[in-house]
């Protein structure tokens, strides 16, 4: 097998519709002007602002500027040699993603059309290609074009109701997180294939026995387009160690092979903090005596993942790995760029480490995204996350006439073939919330496509991984219920949503503890960057009182739910009512930064609490498509915001919290998912925030692992409610695991602060270019902030300081630092 790489240097062109042909750019075009030089993979927008001819989107207004570029016709161009063509090897180009509706021309001749974003095309080159120099032209057609072609129907959804006919990106129409960025571009590798034969969806699954033994099969696809294939040749090594190996007799020209066998010594792949991630690799080969065809390389982990939805005649919904229960910790993820491709692969490391770095052990691929590139799931392989992978599908009813539904199958099929030997693959799900507020009695458009189509192929081609067809999705039997039922199935909530509606004095921790849930797959609260962060993007920087015209702009809404208030006024609301009245930018930053950590440790810490019914939570979002005031908890720029902290903390897998009782009293709670029984001692104290102890306590308690208990109760006087707070730490081992504090005040606005605040730290060198840093002070200190370059990492920021407990953090760089680009913010003053 020979291939040609097309990626790399390209053109393009636009036009208005029908007169690109009448130009002759099908053949090529070189008699025409203003072609613009291209990068594939890649898309239109951001070659246009490589050559300077559109400004960059993420800037200004400039997202707004550039729906122009969605009326034009885009065109793309390459000259390619081929040295040699043999009547042995059969010419193909394989295209693994065009962005989306696609016209390919090879030397003139119109080659192919596609319809799908989300699938890859290979295509037969034969008497269409020869030796030395071939044009290759790729016409994008624009929307408005498309849908006089198709059987383009108006469908209920939220947001873009058009998207829904297009299987494109979903939120590149606009989402309220995100701006409208509908592009055109080749967007995945293009190469030319010369072969005499090729596998296709080799795939190894396995299940775990006992004792170290595990069963295996393998199978896959192959075809040869010469005479001479002899076997199918499958090698599986760890650590560079042969396992097993095994030469499979074909005895026809295409088909299916397959084999089944057993070893002993298997090592089990297992998620972040509950084992190790022992992955295998394969090797298939395809070949005659002496030669090769092809050859297809892959992981494997292997695992047992199951989701049980009944358990002792109740209804649950929980994962459980290699025989045994798992509590899930994880985010929602959407794409990490408005145009994918500026996405490197050190972008992608520095996402997901930063989940593994914060006890996440799951991560959800949102349904309005894009299937993800191979880096994000070999990542998610070797740092341990689950990964439960949304179907491209949201927020709307979709076609099902014919033409769609045959494109649905060879999508799934693809998808499938493509993911499912994946080590971290947990789950599939049809589609992120459609029909959540109907039942099983409701009839949509759409619905073949989840309770049948991709549910069928699932089964059919990886069986061993759950399969759900939505998400909210209830279990139950009942026609009654809702899909989004928080009893019978996973549940999208947040308190941030009904808070507005209760009085302005509420606590809002009486909204979420009245939360009763089986797995909470959605819960939200908007928050903005850091200021070193703001600074980047927001024009009107500094400016006091805030242009509200811009944060309208970052942060987006959700027009959809026809609600008195934007996204951003919420957010403004909620941080006022929680935190007070700001008096200036950095202050009003700050606020908008730890209402949102507040809300999320306080979501995560009441179900963590209910450990022992609740069996996971997934809280939206865990990353930007571009720079905002959003969901997010890792800005765009992969800078962490408090809430990412504060989630890190609430993740722990040993928590210490507590549950509001009253006014003036609140109940300790130890949840252990650490893997193993614990014997712990508990130090709780209740502090003045002068630092004065006004109560200490040593409890001895012991936690069996996977669950949550609760033990003693605290009860504040009239006069501490507004002056005190409760500090409890943890110590295993002589070791403290983790801490924690609760404020009686209704409101953290309501709890007063030190005038004489004081932070004392010290500042280490590591080897390797780390730092260390010590912090102490004398009596209760909110919100220290470390301000790091983007090339650093903390391992805890944005924390609390009680007195008689020394915080230490470690800081990672990538770049060598000096100790004068440390420094420390006191709720957004500098230091």
């Amino acid at each position: 097998m020979n291939k040609i790489s097309l990626n790399g240097d390209w053109e393009i062109k636009h036009t208005a519709p029908e007169v690109g042909e009448k130009m002759g750019l099908q053949k090529g075009g070189f008699e025409t002007y203003n072609w613009v030089p291209a990068i594939v993979p890649g898309f239109v927008h951001s070659d246009l602002k490589r050559n300077e001819e559109i400004g960059d989107i993420n800037e200004h207004f400039n997202a707004e500027k550039y729906h122009w570029m969605e009326d034009k016709v885009w065109w793309y161009r390459k000259v390619f040699t081929l040295d040699s063509l043999n009547e042995e090897l059969e010419p193909f180009i394989y295209f693994e993603g065009l962005d989306t509706y696609a016209s390919i021309y090879i030397n003139g001749k119109l080659l192919a059309q596609t319809d799908n974003m989300f699938r890859s095309y290979k295509f037969s080159l034969n008497e269409l290609v020869h030796k030395g120099e071939n044009v290759i032209v790729v016409k994008f057609d624009p929307y408005d074009e498309v849908n006089k072609r198709i059987p383009f129907k108006t469908l209920p959804g939220c947001f873009n109701v058009e998207r829904l006919n297009y299987r494109k990106m979903q939120c590149s129409f606009g989402w309220d997180w995100g701006p409208r960025t509908a592009s055109f571009g080749i967007w995945r590798n293009v190469e030319i294939i010369l072969e005499k034969g090729a596998l296709d969806g080799p795939y190894l699954q396995s299940e775990p026995v006992s004792n170290g033994r595990a069963d295996f099969h393998f199978e896959t696809d192959y075809k040869c387009y010469s005479d001479g294939v002899e076997s199918v040749d499958l090698f599986i090594e760890l650590k560079g160690r042969e396992v097993y190996r095994e030469s499979l007799k074909t005895s026809d020209s295409e088909g299916k092979i397959e084999c089944d066998f057993s070893l002993d010594d298997i090592q089990l792949w297992w998620p972040n903090g509950m084992g190790d991630q022992v992955i295998y690799d394969v090797r298939v080969v395809l070949r005659s005596a002496d030669e090769i065809f092809d050859k297809k390389i892959f992981t494997h982990g292997v695992k047992k993942i199951e989701l049980i939805t009944r358990e002792n005649g109740q209804d649950v919904y929980k994962f459980r790995i290699n025989n045994r229960n798992i509590y899930i910790r994880g985010a929602n993820w959407v794409p990490a760029d408005s145009f994918v491709t500026e996405i490197s692969e050190d972008h992608y490391e520095n996402l997901i480490s930063r989940a593994s770095d914060a006890h996440y052990n799951m991560l959800r691929v949102w349904g309005g995204g894009i299937y993800e590139p191979d880096i994000f799931y070999e990542l998610c392989d070797r740092y341990g996350l689950l990964v439960w992978q949304d179907f491209m599908y949201t927020c709307g009813e979709y076609p099902q006439h014919d033409s769609f539904l045959k494109g649905i199958r060879l999508e799934g099929e693809y998808v499938v073939k493509k993911l499912r030997n994946s080590p971290s693959l947990a789950m599939w799900c049809g589609n992120n919330e459609i029909n959540m507020d109907g039942n099983i009695k409701t009839q949509y458009s759409g619905r073949v496509i989840f309770e049948e189509i991709l549910k069928d192929l699932c089964g059919e081609m990886n069986g061993q991984i759950p399969y759900v067809p939505s998400s909210p999705y209830s279990f139950s039997d009942s026609k009654d219920l809702i899909f989004n039922d928080p009893s019978t199935g996973d549940y999208h909530w947040g308190a941030w949503w009904d808070y507005l509606d209760t009085e302005e004095n509420s606590d809002i921790r009486d909204l979420i503890c009245k939360q009763d849930t089986l797995f909470t797959s959605e819960f939200y609260a908007e928050g903005a960057p850091s200021l070193t962060s703001m600074e980047r993007f927001m024009d009107d920087f500094g400016k006091w009182p805030v242009a509200k015209e811009e944060w309208e702009y970052r942060t987006k809404d959700n027009t959809c739910a026809k609600a008195e208030h934007t996204l951003y006024e919420r957010t403004d609301i909620y941080a006022t009512r929680l935190f007070g009245e700001s008096q200036s930018y950095g202050e009003y930053v700050y606020k908008l930064g730890i209402l949102q950590s507040y809300l999320f440790q306080q979501e995560i810490e009441h179900y963590r609490r209910r450990r022992n019914k609740n069996s996971g939570v997934l809280f939206w979002m865990y990353n930007d498509i571009w720079p905002s005031v959003s969901w997010s908890v890792i800005d765009y720029y992969g800078r962490p915001k408090s809430s990412h902290y504060g989630v890190k903390r609430s993740f722990s897998p040993i928590l210490a919290s507590f549950e509001k009782i009253s006014s003036r009293s609140a109940q300790l709670y130890i949840t252990n998912d650490s893997g193993r029984d614990i014997d712990a001692e508990l130090l709780v104290r209740k502090i003045e925030i002068n630092g004065k102890i006004l109560e200490e306590k040593r409890i001895s308690v012991s936690v069996k692992q996977d669950r949550a208990e609760a033990f003693e109760t605290f009860i504040a006087s009239a006069d501490q409610l507004f002056n005190s707070l409760l500090h409890v730490q943890v110590i295993v081992s002589g070791e403290r695991v983790s801490d924690n504090h609760y404020i009686f005040a209704d409101q953290p606005k309501l709890l007063a602060h030190s005038d004489r605040e004081k932070i004392n730290y010290n500042v280490k060198k590591l080897s390797g270019g780390d730092w260390e840093m010590t912090f102490s002070a004398e009596m209760y200190i909110q919100s220290v902030e470390i301000v790091l370059p983007d090339s650093s990492y903390c391992s805890d920021n944005f924390f609390s300081l009680f007195p008689h407990c020394e915080r230490v953090v470690k800081i990672e760089n990538k770049k060598e630092i000096t100790e004068a680009d440390l420094k420390i913010r006191l709720r957004h003053r500098e230091i």
